[in-house]
């Protein structure tokens, strides 16, 4: 089977390969998609040909809008500006988004109505001064606008009885700080009521010689050359206004890092160094070296040569080859690692020797893996496994019902390690199979003759029971959309499922009807915080099994109220906030959480993650080889992975902020 959304196209369903006659697809189809599929059946001879595509377009869903959060100003928030532009989240589906504003709660008279595709307003004139304001946003689209949105207020600055500013705090990079980057920026707090900012950087106490009084109106400096290398650096920001400047601001210093130098040389591990009959296309693997960029190879059939591969660069610690490497010839390998700085100098060569293929001889025989040599109740229709068989060109197969035989199979000649057979084999009868290697010179002797006999279908019965396997019986906290599996029962044609919400009932799924598989997947959500029974029961020809067990679970509550995530923590063991905890994870046991640096290495992972013992406090467990365990101040990235889709967690990727 293939599925795409272009004509002849597999992007969606790559030749998936089935032995029943539908396919549920594992991932929803695109919305409003012309999708095209194409059926191919096959057997041992081939598959069918010129068999026709069909398509199909899918379905546009479309929905009212949920309601967007206000993200600024930040609800309750005082001393806001009165030009302070108002600001809100994106929301799937919408349209657009009407503004309300006015002062008072569910007032509108300073902003009645407005319609925006925005997700932003900036205030026609100023709002009034000292005063709370309302805002309430309203997400639209055609099917609606969302309901029950929350208001929120803020309060305006007063322009009464200004002063100098306070100092600022810097916080990046932090008082103390070693190994800086020299082209590291400069980052401190807003300060209520400032103009601006003068910065001042200098390689001593006090000292202005790198930046001298220059005049800011943001928070952050980018140094427009890089500071010098392994040196303190001495930083003080002073707040102003028009009233005056602020004093007795508190200066800051930081150590630069030492810039990297030229690799060191790398230690190839695979081939060994003076292997010999090596494989003619054998990978050519090498240890990664810290502070490398990369890695030039080259290999040739002499010393320091490079007739084979000439300088090749790679990012990698593999090289495969394109072309194999000559037959029983001795190969020599250099690898040079490098960086911006240079290449390391003196790296060891080594050398190996490749395989002969001189000499053929006929190939060993095979060994029959599967059925089992005498096993018994085998399927008619069992395919005939055996292992492959070096120097090898095929195998001739040939299955009879007395020993020796070949009047089922008469020396059928195949390339690959199984035979699947064109018509069952009888039932209830002994079955013969040999299996012969061959090649250009000749056929494998004495090969061994195994035998197994095939099931019987006399006197046939009713089913026993199955086990129903998910959810366990008794489960609480299940997923309101989970599906319901069971084991695979001998002699079962299929299966009726009755799923209620009492014992023994059927009022969510009534006696349904399944054949191909052993789970199901309901088409609604079961309802929350509720006991579900569920029975299955396998039926054949010959009737159905009697007194298969029952067994009930409990559907999750869906409007768990977590506790606030905070992006940011201080690991420096005074039992305030030393670990990062995140809201409502111990809902989701099999989460997956991932911290990653400003450059994109991982630095810490944890399946499990429970705000107790499982924490994040600031020491990798990753890439410790790039530094030490203890993690640096700074901002790392997170993910949050193997979360169920009704979850009720604030974010699943973003930042977190490290300080010590």
């Amino acid at each position: 089977m293939n599925i795409g959304t272009t004509p002849g196209g597999n992007d969606l369903v790559n030749n998936a390969e089935l032995t029943t006659t539908n396919y549920s697809p594992t991932t929803d189809f695109p919305e409003n998609t012309t999708i095209y599929v194409s059926v191919t059946p096959y057997n041992a001879i081939g598959n069918a040909t010129g068999c026709p595509e069909i398509s199909f377009t899918t379905e546009t869903i479309a929905t009212i809008p949920n309601c967007t959060t206000i993200s600024s100003p930040v609800d309750g928030a005082t001393d806001v500006s009165i030009t302070e532009n108002i600001s809100w989240d994106a929301v799937p589906n919408a349209d657009g988004y009407y503004v309300n504003i006015g002062t008072t709660p569910g007032g509108n008279d300073l902003v009645n109505n407005t319609e925006l595709t925005t997700t932003s307003y900036s205030p026609a004139t100023d709002f009034p001064e000292n005063t709370t304001i309302y805002v309430s946003v309203t997400p639209y689209n055609a099917i609606g606008n969302a309901t029950g949105c929350p208001e929120i207020s803020f309060t305006t600055e007063s322009f009464a009885n200004p002063s100098v500013p306070d100092c600022t705090t810097i916080t990046s990079p932090l008082d103390g700080a070693t190994e800086v980057s020299i082209s590291e920026n400069i980052s401190w707090d807003a300060v209520q009521d400032t103009d601006g900012y003068y910065i001042n950087i200098g390689t001593n106490p006090g000292g202005n010689d790198l930046v001298n009084n220059t005049d800011l109106t943001t928070t952050s400096y980018t140094p427009t050359t890089d500071f010098p290398e392994n040196t303190t650096i001495y930083v003080s920001v002073t707040p102003y206004n028009e009233v005056g400047n602020a004093t007795g601001c508190k200066e800051i210093s930081f150590t630069t890092e030492t810039i990297a130098t030229i690799p060191n040389c790398t230690t190839i591990s695979s081939p060994v160094d003076g292997a010999t009959d090596v494989s003619t296309n054998e990978d050519i693997n090498w240890e990664a070296v810290q502070d490398a960029d990369g890695y030039y190879i080259n290999i040739g059939t002499t010393t320091g040569g490079n007739d084979l591969v000439n300088n090749a660069e790679l990012t990698t610690t593999t090289y495969s080859p394109t072309t194999d490497f000559p037959e029983n010839t001795t190969i020599y390998v250099s690898v040079t690692p490098y960086n911006v700085v240079g290449s390391a100098t003196g790296c060891t060569e080594i050398s190996f020797t490749t395989e002969s293929f001189a000499n053929p001889s006929i190939p060993n025989c095979s060994t029959i893996t599967s059925p089992v040599d005498s096993a018994t109740e085998v399927s008619i229709s069992e395919n005939i496994s055996w292992d492959a068989v070096q120097d090898a060109d095929g195998y001739y197969i040939n299955i009879g019902t007395n020993p020796g035989g070949n009047d089922l199979v008469n020396n059928a000649e195949l390339t690959t390690t199984t035979y699947s057979p064109t018509t069952d084999f009888p039932e209830n009868t002994t079955i013969y199979v040999s299996v012969i290697p061959y090649n250009s010179i000749g056929s494998a002797t004495a090969c061994t003759e195994i035998s197994f006999t095939t099931e019987s279908f006399a006197n046939p019965s009713v089913p026993d029971c199955t086990t129903i396997t998910s959810p366990v019986d008794g489960t609480t906290e299940v997923s309101i959309s989970e599906n319901i599996s069971w084991d695979a029962v001998q002699d079962a044609d299929g299966y009726y499922i009755n799923i209620g919400t009492n014992p023994g009932g059927n009022d969510l799924v009534n006696n349904t009807e399944l054949t191909t598989t052993t789970s199901y997947s309901p088409t609604t959500d079961f309802p929350e915080n509720t006991t579900i029974y569920v029975s299955v029961t396998p039926f054949n020809a010959i009737g159905n099994a009697t007194g298969c067990t029952e067994i009930s679970f409990t559907t999750e509550t869906t409007n768990i109220i977590v506790s606030e995530t905070k992006y940011g923590f201080s690991p420096n063991d005074d039992g305030i906030n030393d670990y990062w905890v995140i809201g409502g994870i111990e809902n989701h046991p099999n989460n997956i959480v991932s911290i990653y640096n400003r450059w994109g290495d991982i630095v810490f992972r944890i399946q499990g993650y429970n705000n107790q013992n499982n924490v994040f406090r600031g020491i990798a467990n990753k890439s410790t080889k790039l530094g030490g365990s203890n993690l640096p101040s700074g901002t790392y990235f997170f993910t949050i992975e193997n979360i169920t889709k009704n979850h009720r967690l604030k974010k699943l990727k973003g930042f977190l902020v490290l300080k010590r």
